[in-house]
């Protein structure tokens, strides 16, 4: 598939309003077209860059295209794409040996091999990674307008494509939390939490010293911890495969405690909600009202 034939091929979804972009957003959103099966060929070229850089949303897409493709890509690269869609999480063993586990509803752009100066993989989901340690080629998640780097560590990222924060959760060693658009780097410690708002574009850093409730999705576990039923639904959907109505708009702030599992009956999870809250919903096929 030449670049041409990729383009044509690009739709951008976005929650984000318009105007809000980046490189490496419009890069993973250009990946978010390919299905799993997908291997993409990208080969670096050196000239129409000024030219397609002139109009606007072409420009947005081309531009991305070309700084990625003329800063990395000296050789050809194959990348992969990983989509998990099973309702259960996923593992993912990389060329460098570095193992990624994926959520659910998400999806990760990767190369077959890392060939570059750099180990870059573009994220759109959650997944948690433990990086092989390599000092001359550091690894780097891209997630919009933010760039986690690092040598060797164990650390989280979560950035669904609905989701208005992008949460980088550093269990061990140290990350670099590079954003293209503040320009403002922060590097992390073991047990920070670091988010990031892409509607103000500010950033926050806590130290939690239960960080790891941040990773009990890789046992199949969702911690609800002060969660909103909105937050909660947004789960529900990734992990049932269900659309959530919440018609009642004093109840989407209305926070749970808890915790349930992959798997669980969605029924019976359903009936503590409507219990703990009060609250009561009705169930349409695969749509699910509160109210």
């Amino acid at each position: 598939m030449d670049l041409r034939q990729l383009l044509d091929r690009i739709r951008i979804r976005t929650v984000i309003p318009e105007g809000r972009s980046g490189i490496d957003r419009s890069f993973i959103r250009l990946m978010e077209r390919i299905s799993q099966a997908d291997v993409i060929k990208l080969r670096r070229i050196n000239t129409l860059y000024k030219g397609w850089a002139v109009a606007a949303s072409i420009a947005l897409i081309l531009s991305s295209c070309f700084l990625f493709l003329q800063e990395r890509l000296t050789k050809e690269v194959e990348y992969a794409v990983e989509t998990n869609v099973s309702g259960t999480v996923k593992h993912l063993l990389l060329a460098d040996g570095s193992k990624v586990t994926i959520n659910v509803g998400s999806k990760l752009v990767y190369p077959r091999e890392f060939t570059s100066k750099k180990r870059e993989v573009f994220l759109s989901g959650e997944a948690y990674f433990e990086v092989a340690h390599n000092k001359h080629k550091p690894f780097i998640v891209r997630v919009g307008d933010i760039g986690v780097k690092v040598l060797g560590t164990k650390f989280n990222v979560k950035a669904y494509t609905n989701d208005i924060n992008i949460t980088t959760t550093l269990l061990e060693g140290s990350v670099m939390v590079e954003n293209s658009v503040t320009n403002q780097n922060r590097q992390l410690l073991p047990n920070d939490v670091y988010s990031y708002n892409q509607l103000n574009r500010c950033f926050t850093v806590v130290n939690e010293p239960d960080a790891t409730n941040n990773v009990m999705w890789l046992n199949g576990i969702i911690q609800m911890n002060q969660m909103t039923l909105e937050e909660l639904s947004l789960q529900f959907e990734r992990v049932y495969n269900v659309r959530i109505i919440i018609l009642d708009e004093r109840l989407k702030q209305k926070k749970f405690n808890g915790e349930f599992r992959y798997g669980e009956d969605l029924g019976s999870i359903l009936e503590v909600l409507r219990i703990t809250a009060p609250l009561s919903y009705k169930v349409v096929n695969r749509t699910i009202l509160f109210n």
